[in-house]
Parts: structure tokens; sequence; C-alpha cells
């Protein structure tokens, strides 16, 4: 991560989880903005009183998105096009690749396997 990036935004950003850990690299290199989203906006929002504790003069935004459902996804993006900043430079998505995989293709390939035999 160079300090030159303007716009960086992390995907699944919670206070229990490897996102909230992960915003403070970027943070510390002082982006122009620092997109946070999450499902639980409390979650995302006591990231950003921590990264804003260690690093005040790096700007920050919330937006709830919870990438389980299709229609939750559709309004941050066009919040972010709304966005004056040019680019996105840096996008970290770190939301639940594991329970998308396990719900929507390893279990129905579970279920079909064990039940085959019956």
């Amino acid at each position: 991560m160079t300090s030159d990036s303007e716009f960086v935004l992390i995907v699944g950003v919670g206070t229990k989880q490897v996102g909230a850990r992960l915003a403070q690299t970027p943070a510390a290199h002082g982006p122009n903005l620092l997109v946070l989203t999450g499902r639980f906006t409390n979650d995302v929002e006591s990231v950003t009183e921590l990264i804003r504790k260690t690093y005040p003069n790096v700007h920050i935004r919330i937006i709830k998105l919870d990438v389980a459902s299709f229609e939750s996804v559709w309004s941050p993006v066009v919040e972010v096009d709304s966005y004056t900043e040019q680019n996105i430079d840096i996008l970290i998505g770190v939301d639940g690749f594991g329970v998308h995989l396990a719900t929507s293709y390893l279990g129905s390939f579970l279920l079909t396997i064990l039940i085959t035999d019956k």
C-alpha cells in the first residue's frame, strides 16, 4: 500500500472480524477516503471510532452492506458512484466467503451426495 492511495473500500468490517484489524492498515497510510462496509453499522461505527483515535485525519465513510442480499448490494453501489473521488484504488473483500460457499453451494452438494444413496 502506498501513501498516494486515494480511495480504499473494505467490504466486511465488524468488531470481531478480520476486517476490523485489516482496516487499520490503510488508515495508517492516510488515504483520502476510507470506506468501511458491514452488515451491522453499529459494529462498523465501533471500528471507525478506534481508527479515528489513532488516525484522526483519515476521512471515513460507513456503508451498510450485507453481501448475502442482492438488494443490499445495489444501494451501496449507487452511493459509491456518487462520490467525487474518481476511482477505487484499493478494494478489499473480507466478508464471509466461507459462509457463502457453504450456504450457496457446498451445503446443497453435500445434501445431494448424502441423500442419493437413499
